[in-house]
């Protein structure tokens, strides 16, 4: 009987890890693969982006939510958009532990989500896919909305802000 548990126990495993793998190298190819920042360079990021209550806050790639659940605590509303269904899974239930009223998490292809409402777009994208999000920021977001980077920046377009690999874009 034990042999059993643990047999299944190791396919649950090697299940699991397989999703995992498998979401990893297609997010790779979407525009970034789940890449944990530090609680610091979260608190930058936030504060160079002037956070305020009220804010509505999208994460593009979301992975476990850190940047989501600090948003949070400022008082905006979040919404972190996630490909990845394990990352999904895990930050939606570290928000229900957290007691993270104002966060929700999506699982979808953040090419698919519409920016036209949102205060502050926060990303952590490779280079040759942030020319592709500048277009889409710059034909959906409004005018004084708020773009947050960390670590790669927007080819040709000037920050207002930057502290670091941190930068904070404004959307004419």
């Amino acid at each position: 009987m034990g042999h059993i548990i643990l047999a299944l126990g190791f396919a649950v495993m090697w299940a699991l890890l397989t999703i995992f793998f498998v979401y990893t190298v297609i997010a790779i190819f979407k525009g970034a693969s789940y890449v944990p920042t530090t609680h610091a360079r979260v608190a930058r990021l936030l504060d160079i982006a002037d956070i305020k209550p009220g804010d509505k806050v999208l994460d593009l790639g979301s992975g476990d939510g850190r940047i989501l659940f600090a948003a949070a605590k400022r008082g905006a509303t979040c919404i972190g958009v996630e490909i990845n269904p394990l990352l999904c899974l895990y930050s939606s239930v570290l928000a229900k532990l957290k007691g993270a009223s104002g966060v929700s998490i999506q699982r979808r292809d953040f090419w698919s989500v519409s920016l036209s409402e949102i205060d502050l777009l926060t990303v952590y994208l490779v280079p040759i896919r942030l020319d592709q999000l500048k277009a889409k920021v710059l034909s959906e977001m409004k005018s004084g909305s708020r773009v947050a980077t960390a670590v790669y920046h927007f080819p040709d377009w000037a920050p207002e802000k930057s502290d670091g690999d941190i930068c904070l874009y404004r959307v004419p």
